[in-house]
């Protein structure tokens, strides 16, 4: 369900004449939603038909996006603070704190955007590699190589690493002092090369096609519900 801060939580539709309240029980955390037109109670019909789980499904998925474009934002902001100087590729995050919301946010993304490719019981759609134009490919396979092989486990691909070695020192001869130290290797945050879509433009060309698709199922929607007398009766409470 979807979580919501506080009890009550209004939100404006894209039409003036329409508005929805999101209520949650405190003790249970189960939602209802409210509707009104134009100030009055509107009646809330659950649609079960195979074209309202689809819409459902890729509404989902719009809602996955739009989370991980707002996590974009914040990490591009904190790349910002802590970008190298050129010709400089790579530098080492001095600041832990600010490295490990890098991390977890560039995890957040990973994990997020890997989740719309995959099947998933509660989704009932996901999208395919071959939806996305062929320019965003490159951006898009680095972004799963990262989400398969980084953020999921450590795959086949070597994006981390670690190892046991053994120092000893080099100016005592005959030296029984030895140290033993761990060696991890694990990026903060990766981009794809400077020469291909950004992640932000690919999530932004992914976000628009999907939302362009649940445009489409809910004119359809609208169409079937206006062609059947039946469910055009149960909606205003004639039967």
């Amino acid at each position: 369900r979807n979580p919501v801060i506080g009890n009550v939580r209004h939100h404006q539709m894209p039409s003036d004449d329409w508005t929805s309240k999101t209520v949650i029980e405190p003790m249970t955390g189960r939602t209802h939603r409210l509707y009104t037109f134009r100030g009055k109670p509107a009646r809330r019909i659950e649609l079960d038909s195979l074209l309202s789980r689809q819409a459902s499904g890729y509404a989902l998925i719009v809602h996955d996006l739009s989370r991980v474009l707002s996590w974009i934002a914040e990490l591009d902001r904190l790349i910002a603070e802590n970008a190298p100087e050129p010709p400089r590729k790579y530098v080492i995050g001095e600041d832990r704190h600010r490295s490990d919301l890098m991390k977890a946010l560039f995890v957040a993304i990973l994990t997020f955007y890997g989740k719309v490719f995959s099947q998933c019981e509660g989704r009932r759609v996901k999208l395919e590699r071959r939806q996305i134009a062929e320019g965003f490919l490159p951006t898009h396979d680095h972004c799963i190589a990262y989400r398969n092989n980084f953020a999921a486990h450590s795959g086949a691909q070597v994006i981390e690493s670690a190892r046991m070695i053994v120092a000893v020192p080099m100016n005592v001869k005959k030296s029984r002092i030895v140290r033993l130290f761990a060696e991890v290797d694990q990026p903060d945050f990766t981009s794809p090369a400077s020469d291909l879509p950004t992640l932000r433009e690919l999530v932004q060309h992914v976000h628009f096609m999907v939302e362009a698709k649940v445009a489409q199922l809910r004119q359809r929607i609208e169409a079937d519900i206006a062609k059947d007398d039946a469910l055009l009766k149960h909606i205003r409470g004639d039967v």
